[in-house]
């Protein structure tokens, strides 16, 4: 988190561990944790040109497949937050 966005991250618990398949020509396995952020001055890293917090609503066009199956797994209340 600290390279991509600047901001610091206290991961917790492992929310979940899923194969990507969505480049057969590169799977790769995804793992996804839960976590706290402790600090609040995000920037854009290097290789970015922009950063921006987002609805969880809205992340179909953002986020690979995987990413969006792992949301709607998630308890409903920590969807929204």
């Amino acid at each position: 988190m600290a390279e991509e966005t600047g901001l610091l991250v206290s991961l917790q618990d492992v929310l979940a561990i899923k194969s990507n398949f969505h480049n057969l020509e590169h799977q790769t396995v995804g793992i996804w944790y839960h976590g706290h952020q402790i600090s609040d001055s995000p920037r854009p890293g290097s290789d970015l040109v922009d950063l921006a917090f987002t609805e969880m609503g809205s992340l179909s066009d953002l986020v690979f497949p995987t990413d969006l199956e792992v949301v709607e797994e998630l308890p409903r209340g920590n969807r929204e937050s």
